[in-house]
């Protein structure tokens, strides 16, 4: 059985900087951007340990996290206990895979991990099956890039053109209400040169 290497990385993934704030600027944005006066049953697709999850899980009646890696939430249900939060449930598998009832989100969101789906189409074409009509998705990823981010790796993607992810969402009934530029990132590449990689934030309504 392949080895999933997110499974090494949780024990210490809290420590990464850049992680928490990735994390704490996309919550921010998250804020901005829902009602905080309604009822919300959210998903977060590849929760990881829960940076950004633990930091909005108070704003939602019910909040899944699903990630592939159980390492990763063996580190967040141990955060779950502490926090006492029971309104979050865990989910481990692959979500082409799960069992997940349609129509039952008002919000999906993702946060650096759209990049490591290879069938982004399919990926898309599931999260508009699973909200609700009038449910929003929100995805916070890197902007196109030329390979130089990861280090260590085979990922699928190299950021993605917004214009063109805005028409694979539109395809899937999935508006777009909201598109630009959260973050730069500042990162080393593998030959020590501090390079910028933007990150946007994309924010689409699924219409029927």
């Amino acid at each position: 059985m392949k080895t999933n290497p997110f499974d090494i990385k949780a024990a210490d993934w809290d420590k990464r900087t850049r992680s928490q704030e990735i994390s704490a600027i996309f919550v921010n944005e998250l804020k901005n951007n829902i009602d905080q006066n309604s009822s919300i049953t959210a998903m977060e697709f590849g929760c990881g340990t829960g940076l950004a999850g633990m930091q909005l899980y108070s704003y939602f009646d019910q909040l899944y996290m699903l990630d592939n890696s159980l390492g990763m939430l063996n580190v967040l249900k141990e955060k779950i206990s502490t926090e006492k939060a029971e309104n979050i449930h865990t989910i481990f598998g692959d979500i082409f895979k799960l069992e997940i009832a349609k129509n039952q989100f008002d919000l999906i969101y993702t946060v650096m991990s759209f990049h490591h789906v290879e069938n982004t189409e399919k990926l898309t074409s599931r999260f508009a099956e699973l909200l609700k009509p009038g449910g929003k998705l929100c995805i916070a990823d890197l902007e196109s890039e030329d390979g130089s981010f990861h280090h260590d790796g085979d990922i699928p993607h190299f950021g993605f053109d917004t214009k063109k992810l805005e028409k694979l969402l539109n395809k899937y009934q999935l508006a777009t209400e909201k598109s630009y530029r959260m973050h730069i990132i500042e990162k080393e590449d593998i030959n020590g040169n501090l390079r910028e990689y933007p990150m946007f934030l994309l924010e689409a309504v699924k219409i029927r």
